[in-house]
């Protein structure tokens, strides 16, 4: 996984995200998602910060209370797989599974 071929996207145009996140899903081309939970925010890239966008998304859309779960467990201090463990019961790989099935299936 990387950026492949897109790198000329129009990132800043929120209205193309949900069609280039499932284009680099189909690719195999977006960041893994072990990037994408510990990047420092000040060297978060277009593909990294649309595939955020896209797995908050997919919290929402599918999973609310237990996206609020985890966000409670990252308030009091846990590890981001340790909250993602505690909320969801899933590890970092599993949630690339389910964010891609959502990916394939919603956008």
């Amino acid at each position: 996984m990387g950026t492949g071929g897109f790198a000329g996207k129009g990132w800043s145009d929120p209205r193309e995200w949900r069609a280039t996140v499932l284009d680099m899903v189909e690719e195999e081309a977006d960041p893994e998602m072990e990037r994408v939970l510990h990047i420092d925010i000040n060297n978060l890239k277009a593909p990294l910060a649309v595939k955020g966008w896209s797995v908050i998304d997919f919290f929402l859309t599918e999973h609310k209370s237990k996206f609020l779960k985890f966000l409670d467990a990252l308030r009091e201090g846990a590890k981001q797989e340790d909250a993602l463990q505690q909320a969801f019961g899933w590890s970092i790989d599993d949630l690339e599974r389910e964010w891609r099935a959502f990916v394939t299936r919603a956008y």
